[in-house]
């Protein structure tokens, strides 16, 4: 494609705010401005712009080349949390391609930041939001740089922005929440803290968090405005989760179309957030199945101290029958499996579904009829049957057990993981040859998922998502303190019921083992493998999409995350 070299006229004016202005022109550029230091005080905050330049000429500035920063300051004076957006006032912005004209945030000193994101069209001036509602603490001040950049791309010819105008005044006004906040960015905003197991304590406003020890400790301090992050995961992406005994992770999604479910018809759904996706797997947040209640709105009592958080209270992880040695079990752990062999490959061949699948799936599509509520599931999450080995070799004869991968993990190594397959201390995988998709469980087939849940995109939680949460694989230490395990009164979500995850535990040549937490008061919350022909409760796991709005909802019981449905 052809390619125009495109000079710029940029007239940067300080006035009571801090202005910006871009013109594009033909063969002259000049950027001059008039700079000083300008404060506006309110009963609320003062903000302070500064713009160094106080004359800046320059010749010949192409695409790609620099425009000059802006910078200031937010100051509290007041005697609570104050929060404020940060505006362009009268934007104007008629530049044509997309991409090119950009704007970054940097904040320094409790100020928020944000990466280069193009700047909004407006043909006519429109005061337009940059960054919605940024908290400011008592005696804060916030430090800020807005850089402007205008890509250049030898590709691209980018005449068509000549003599297009970006023009406006960067301003502060009074905090309001975004139309288009995600769920995935008001619960990370509803919990500004971030700790790592093993990691140091954080000291905000005032309160010193400290992370739990290990992965193996009885007790689990939880915080408010605190949740986990880690990085051990499919990709090495950040995934943020809750673990102890959190509170602010409800959700609302959807309504009972069933009674054969444990619910009342059009009763809400109630889902418990257990963490962040990988970006890379879809992104988005992921939901366990916590019960049903009322739906009048403001009302969440029948939820807050339900014991039915189950689907179903009785159901096999799979139906089997040892007859003879051509009956092996050993297939009979997988989510599916294949139906021939004895050998590691032939087990997870995937060609049959198991009998928990079979509940989950039914379930599914009698209760999601909606296609608003169906594309808000995402189609890319991967929820791992984790069928890798910690033997060095599979042994195909039975002679000896056959143990599965999170063993090693979780029981070896107490080193929980979310990626699929991986090794003992929680990184890598077991899979010869690399990892596969095998494992990878996706309602659409793409590079990390296998498509297999296509007809119901969803699956259950996995033994590390419960150790992340809190769960602990020892009989001595009781894990009452998991979220997961308890409803909001302090008691067994599940009455008491043991429910099934989506983990193989080990094989021979007489049974299968799957990993079921408990719900008794015995070994509240404890994780344990278990045959597979036990009937056990049934609690599904899905994953919304990561541009699912949110509506309103703190995640307190009192105040469930609801989202926009429609």
């Amino acid at each position: 494609m052809g390619r125009t070299k495109n000079f710029f006229l940029l007239a940067i004016v300080s006035v009571l705010v801090l202005a910006i202005g871009v013109t594009v022109a033909y063969f002259i550029v000049r950027i001059e401005g008039e700079g000083k230091t300008i404060s506006v005080d309110t009963a609320n905050l003062k903000v302070i712009f500064t713009d160094t330049n106080a004359e800046i000429e320059a010749l010949d500035i192409e695409p790609g080349s620099s425009i000059p920063s802006k910078t200031f300051t937010v100051e509290s004076q007041t005697d609570s949390v104050y929060n404020y957006n940060i505006i362009i006032k009268d934007l104007v912005n008629t530049f044509v391609t997309e991409g090119y004209l950009q704007y970054q945030i940097v904040g320094t000193n409790g100020g928020v930041s944000k990466d280069w994101t193009d700047v909004p069209k407006s043909a006519t001036a429109t005061d337009t939001v940059l960054y919605y509602s940024v908290p400011l603490a008592v005696g804060a001040t916030h430090s800020y740089t807005i850089n402007f950049r205008y890509t250049y791309d030898e590709e691209v010819n980018q005449s068509a922005d000549m003599g297009k105008i970006f023009s406006g005044s960067i301003f502060i006004t009074e905090g309001t929440e975004d139309p288009n906040k995600t769920l995935v960015t008001k619960l990370l905003e509803n919990n500004p803290v971030r700790l790592t197991v093993g990691g140091s304590s954080v000291t905000y406003e005032g309160t010193t968090y400290t992370p739990r020890a290990s992965f193996d400790v009885t007790d689990i301090q939880t915080y408010t405005n605190a949740i986990y992050q880690t990085n051990n995961a499919e990709h090495g992406d950040t995934v943020y989760y809750y673990s102890g005994n959190h509170t602010n992770n409800w959700v609302i999604f959807g309504t009972c179309k069933s009674a054969t479910y444990n619910c009342t018809v059009g009763d809400d759904l109630y889902w418990r957030i257990i963490r962040t996706n990988e970006e890379s797997t879809g992104g988005g947040v992921r939901l366990l199945y916590s019960g049903s209640g009322s739906r009048t709105v403001g009302d969440h009592k029948a939820i807050a101290t339900t014991t039915n958080a189950l689907i179903n209270t009785s159901t096999k992880f799979n139906n089997f029958s040892q007859v003879s040695s051509s009956n092996r079990p050993d297939r009979y752990a997988g989510y599916m499996y294949g139906t021939n062999g004895y050998e590691h490959s032939d087990i997870r061949a995937n060609t049959q579904s198991s009998t928990i699948k079979e509940v989950v799936d039914t379930w599914y599509t009698t209760t999601f009829t909606e296609n608003n509520l169906k594309s808000k599931i995402d189609t890319k999450a991967v929820y791992c049957n984790d069928r890798s080995y910690t033997n060095e070799s599979w042994n195909s004869t039975g002679s000896s057990n056959n143990y599965f991968g999170a063993y090693g993990r979780l029981v070896n190594a107490k080193a929980p993981s979310y990626a699929c397959g991986a090794n003992t201390s929680g990184y890598g995988n077991y899979f010869t040859g690399g990892n596969d998709n095998k494992d990878r469980f996706t309602g659409e087939s793409y590079t990390y998922g296998n498509g297999l849940l296509s007809d119901a995109p969803l699956a259950l939680m996995t033994i590390d998502e419960a150790a992340y949460a809190g769960s602990k694989i020892n009989s001595s230490l009781k894990s009452p303190y998991a979220w997961h395990y308890l409803n909001a009164g302090g008691a067994s979500i599940t009455g008491g019921t043991n429910w099934w995850t989506l983990t193989a535990h080990f094989s021979n040549s007489s049974y299968a083992y799957n990993y079921a937490v408990y719900g008794s008061t015995t070994y509240p919350g404890y994780l344990s493998g278990r045959y597979s022909t036990n009937t056990f409760g049934v609690r599904p796991v899905l994953s919304l999409t990561s541009d699912t709005l949110w509506a309103s909802g703190n995640g307190t019981v009192d105040s469930p995350y609801r989202i926009v449905e429609t």
